[in-house]
């Protein structure tokens, strides 16, 4: 299990300070004890003033161990979460985590907030509480010694009290586990509902899925009332036997001052020390609970955390020139529901690419040909085998020198929240001199001059920004290409274009034939038309096809859909 220590505070550190506010808290209770029982009756004024200076320092010692220890809890926790969820991010946006491609977003924030929710692990919160319980037995073999027989009532108590938590608690985990069972089924069941919209509609099905969502979340409801009934069965028998455990020790130890067995300062800080007995008792409860609620998903989160990072990263300046050579050697790639079809997408494939050239990736399999597209471009990790950008594993370079070197066009239009310039210079990391002349190429300058702010025109990142879909995918296909990268992977994102930004995407590649190799995976065939060689994924191998000409390209002859 890999664990953090942000701040450097170890975990014996926090121990240790509770060990010894759990020492100082038995200061009160035997100073009482001292009053009544020797200063008092025999008049000791300096003997009481000693004990005064004395109880007044631990309290002060006590106070300050307290702050320091909350001070420290909060710092570390926060540290803690933050370098989880930071860790979690980081093996989600390098491709490292396990089933990560096929985990919708609603899972993967759901998960994200589980692991930062899990700081009480990191600021070593269990360790404390269970150090603070030190004070139960310590305050059971006091009492035990200043009040004798009056130790069995609270023992007898405290452990009836635990084995009826134990019994709720086993009734508590078995309605969470239901309630978790049947939130999944709830929340799986909305998702597909929100992804199938249109088709909900189209088909006049929307009462009939808004009777299964309610019922999915009546059962829900239900679930949660009995995990919230639990509960607060476990809170209110906490604090009920908080007060009867004092009581009973306070009637029976005034049994055994008027009978004459106990003097009236050892029945004070009796009572005392019963009554500091249940918090510790109390927190370890609090403590069980969240683990029980999370235990669930623990093995989810330890999962995430060891995580072990990708291949060392090359210093950049021993990062090779860029000259467009992409090879690959012994590939291996698994297709994200390898569980339910059992094949490769790619099996012990060798090659080398031809360099600064426009080859086409072609194939039976739409989603075959995006996933090893993505392996090309480093985005998705491959079961074995290597892919090579100039020589050198592509896992191997830095991300500020892999996303300039290769561009990964894809259908999907994302955009950022931002302005369009800020989206064009990946937020100041591409110099603007080359943002404008990928846009003159892309005939972006003219189309952008019609919005009142131009490039500063701000955009919300969710689609409903205000430019039309054509420019939308234009803007995209520039930020990829602003770089000058000498890699250029198309994953079919002539999808959705208009005829603007199709003539102006058709040009630009006419004019990168023999300056940057390009990876060509189209259905169209004027843009295929552009190929000067082919390769063909299916069946887990890359096979090398001759291309069939029928005619050449033409920039001006566009196929329109007519309705």
């Amino acid at each position: 299990m890999l664990t953090y220590a942000p701040v450097g505070i170890p975990t014996a550190t926090l121990v240790a300070a509770t060990l010894a506010v759990v020492v100082l808290e038995l200061v009160t209770p035997i100073t009482i004890r001292q009053v009544y029982n020797s200063f008092i009756p025999y008049q000791s004024t300096e003997s009481l003033a000693v004990m005064i200076f004395v109880a007044i320092t631990c309290l002060g010692v006590e106070v300050i161990l307290r702050s320091c220890r909350a001070l420290i809890i909060s710092r570390v926790g926060a540290a803690y979460g933050h370098r989880a969820g930071c860790h979690l991010v980081g093996a989600l946006l390098d491709g490292r985590m396990p089933g990560a491609a096929s985990q919708g977003v609603a899972t993967k924030l759901s998960l994200i907030s589980l692991v930062r929710s899990f700081r009480e692990t990191g600021a070593s919160m269990q360790a404390i509480t269970l150090a603070e319980l030190v004070l139960v037995p310590l305050n059971m073999i006091l009492i035990g010694l200043i009040a004798g027989k009056l130790v069995v009532l609270a023992i007898a108590l405290v452990a009836g009290f635990l084995l009826l938590t134990a019994l709720i608690g086993r009734n508590l985990l078995r309605r969470r586990e239901a309630r978790q069972a049947s939130d999944a089924t709830r929340i799986d069941l909305m998702v597909e509902m929100l992804g199938a919209v249109s088709t909900i509609k189209a088909m006049s099905t929307e009462r009939i899925m808004s009777e299964r969502y309610n019922h999915r979340q009546y059962e829900s409801s239900l679930e949660n009332l009995k995990v919230a009934q639990s509960q607060t069965l476990v809170f209110d028998l906490t604090g009920s036997f908080s007060t009867t455990l004092v009581l009973c020790v306070i009637f029976y130890g005034a049994y055994l001052t008027v009978s004459a067995e106990l003097t009236l300062g050892s029945m004070i800080a009796a009572i005392i020390l019963t009554g500091r007995t249940m918090p510790p008792l109390q927190r370890a409860i609090g403590m069980v609970n969240r683990r029980q609620e999370n235990r669930l998903e623990e093995s989810k989160v330890q999962a995430v955390l060891a995580i072990t990072p990708g291949p060392p990263r090359l210093p950049r300046e021993e990062c090779p020139r860029n000259l467009g050579e992409l090879s690959l050697r012994k590939l291996m790639l698994a297709p994200l529901d390898r569980a339910a079809r059992g094949d490769l997408v790619a099996e012990d494939v060798t090659v080398d690419l031809p360099p600064l050239t426009t080859t086409l990736i072609d194939g039976p399999d739409h989603g075959d040909i995006s996933l090893f597209l993505r392996c090309l471009a480093g985005l998705h990790p491959a079961e074995a085998g290597q892919v090579l950008l100039n020589g050198v594993p592509i896992d191997r370079l830095p991300d500020e020198v892999r996303t300039t070197q290769v561009a990964y066009l894809q259908a999907e239009t994302v955009l950022y929240r931002g302005s369009i310039m800020d989206n064009l210079t990946r937020f100041g990391l591409v110099p603007v001199s080359d943002v404008m002349f990928i846009a003159r190429h892309l005939a972006l300058d003219a189309d952008l001059q019609v919005l009142s702010r131009g490039y500063d025109t701000l955009l919300r990142g969710d689609g409903s920004d205000p430019v039309p879909p054509g420019l939308r995918q234009r803007i995209a296909l520039a930020r990829a290409l602003a770089p000058r990268p000498r890699v250029v992977i198309f994953d079919h994102a002539d999808t959705g274009l208009d005829r603007r930004s199709y003539t102006a995407l058709f040009e630009l590649f006419a004019k990168l034939r023999g300056h940057a190799t390009v990876l060509l995976a189209t259905r169209d065939g004027t843009l295929r038309g552009l190929a000067e060689g082919g390769f063909t994924l299916a069946g887990g191998e890359l096979a090398q096809t001759a291309l069939s000409r029928t005619r050449g390209p033409s920039v001006m002859k566009y196929r329109e859909l007519r309705i």
